[in-house]
Formats: structure tokens, sequence, C-alpha cells
């Protein structure tokens, strides 16, 4: 995929992940940096902030899309290194889904002990739990 390919394409993936109201939000961020990007350093050159208007309304439509990819290449924003790195997290992002999501521990005591689970988790005596985070704990 070529730069310019790679743009238009993770700037349609940002807009159709927002639609949907499904995207996490690590996603919903990753475009509006990568908009902010765009329009910062080529939002005065052509009709590229007219073309990303036009592609967050209708995200699905080829055509528009088109237009996007023409006036990012008219716009020299496949050679801006800075854009490709943020369009790649971008669709890397939407490709996993958002962002890795956090551990889960599972215990169980039986009898008398301690339990310390968990990043810089400490057990504090006989029968403690002491854990960072989320514990749910259930009984006998």
């Amino acid at each position: 995929m070529d730069a310019v390919a790679l743009i238009t394409a993770a700037v349609t993936a940002g807009v159709m992940a927002g639609a949907k109201g499904v995207a996490a939000q690590a996603v919903k961020d990753a475009y509006a940096g990568l908009k902010k990007l765009l329009l910062e350093r080529f939002g005065d050159q052509g009709d590229l902030s007219q073309a990303l208007e036009m592609v967050e309304k209708k995200p699905e439509g080829q055509a528009r899309q088109a237009v996007l990819a023409e006036a990012l290449k008219d716009a020299g924003a496949g050679a801006d290194a800075a854009l490709l790195q943020a369009a790649q997290a971008l669709l890397d992002l939407d490709k996993a889904g958002g962002p890795p999501a956090s551990p889960t521990f599972d215990a169980q005591v039986t009898g008398s002990g301690a339990i310390a689970q968990g990043t810089g988790a400490q057990a504090a005596g006989e029968g403690a739990i002491i854990a960072g985070g989320d514990v749910k704990i259930s009984g006998k």
C-alpha cells in the first residue's frame, strides 16, 4: 500500500469506526489526532479540508475516498513521516479493535492463606487479599 492509500485508508477506517459508535476510545482519539495533524500540516493546501469533510459525511463512498486521495497526493502528504506513522497506528488500533485489554486475574483461597496478585500487589497476613485493579471474590 502506498503512502497516500495508507492515509486514505486510515481516515476512512477512523471515520467509519466512529460512525458505528462502537469504536474504542483509543481509535476515536487516534482519528482525532490524525485529522488534526492533517489539517495543521496540509489543511490550507488545495481541497484537502473539503475532501476530508466529504469522507466524514459518507466514508463508504469510493468517489469521495478518491477525491481525498488526490488531495493528499497534491498536497504531498505521503512524504510526511509523522502523518504516515499516525495513519499506521490508527489502522493497527482499528484492526485490533482498540488497545490491548488490561490483564485479569482469577484466584481461589482454600483454608488459611494469603494471595497477592497483580503488578506490585502484596499479601498481608493470614486470609488477607491485597490486589490492584478490579477484584472479584467468590465465596464457598
